[in-house]
């Protein structure tokens, strides 16, 4: 191998590490943009479940609700 080819070789080495490197950089980027939407989506979920009401209120509302209900249809169905 002559001193040229090797210049040769040399410069199209380059040439496809430089291209390899910009694919890189660009796949870097858009990898990281999908995952800040992926983690501005995961907060936003988080926010909807932390505003929804506890167990302990949902149960309360279940029982209280049941207990109108028997209350009024036990009123409305009693002999006069």
């Amino acid at each position: 191998m002559t001193v040229a080819e090797a210049t040769a070789y040399e410069q199209v080495t380059r040439q496809k590490v430089a291209e390899v490197a910009t694919d890189l950089s660009e796949y870097k980027n858009r990898v990281n943009g999908s995952l800040d939407k992926i983690d501005g989506r995961l907060t936003a979920i988080e926010k909807q479940l932390n505003a929804r009401p506890t167990w302990g209120t949902s149960a309360l509302i279940t029982i209280l609700t049941s207990l109108t209900v028997a209350l009024a249809t036990y009123v409305l169905t009693m002999p006069r």
